[in-house]
């Protein structure tokens, strides 16, 4: 009979706790910031065929696909360096291939998520997610341009603190913004280039 008495309280301290365990995630300043105003303001924009691939641990992961597509695209469509984003194969033009392979940190993560949730957050937990970006751009006529960036996400779970002056965020308005790092990098470097 004491048991029931109890379990109001557990269930109270547990959805309480559960407030300690919501992560909060921080994207690691790796690459220079460059914003849209940065951009070169493109005075004839050419189409372009985007091709996009997500990885997971350099595994492709099809489920994602879609998405980190549609994401790439808002920022190509945003930064107006394009007149078009095509799709499959279209002769005569330029073309843009973007993969992102996203490579976690899964050594004792298990174990530490794990401890995490047995204290109650108390333990507190850490983990990186790094971002591996390799861009290929071919303008028609002119060799492939290759460039490879680096970015992170820094999640905290529990008592864990964050970096200093770092503001935390959702999980995907930080990988949003990850992505937008990368690519608005990676036009900037074309156009520095004089390739786009």
């Amino acid at each position: 009979m004491i048991h029931y008495r109890l379990a109001p309280l557990l269930a109270l301290g547990l959805s309480l706790a559960a407030g300690c365990l919501k992560p909060q995630t921080y994207v690691l300043p790796l690459l220079p910031h460059v914003t849209y105003g940065d951009l070169l303001v493109v005075q004839n924009p050419r189409s372009v065929v985007l091709t996009t691939e997500f990885q997971i641990n350099g595994v492709p992961a099809s489920q994602a696909s879609a998405r980190f597509r549609e994401r790439v695209s808002r920022v190509l469509t945003t930064a107006r360096v394009f007149s078009v984003l095509s799709t499959g194969s279209v002769q005569n033009t330029d073309t843009l291939e973007i993969v992102l392979n996203n490579v976690g940190d899964v050594g004792d993560v298990a174990g530490r998520a794990f401890l995490t949730g047995l204290t109650l957050g108390a333990s507190g937990s850490t983990v990186t997610d790094g971002y591996a970006m390799t861009a290929t751009f071919t303008r028609v006529g002119q060799p492939p341009v290759v460039k490879v960036y680096k970015h992170a996400l820094l999640s905290t779970i529990g008592n864990a603190r964050g970096p200093e002056g770092l503001t935390a965020m959702g999980i995907t308005e930080a990988f949003d913004q990850v992505l937008q790092d990368l690519v608005l990098n990676l036009i900037l470097d074309l156009q520095k280039a004089e390739v786009l």
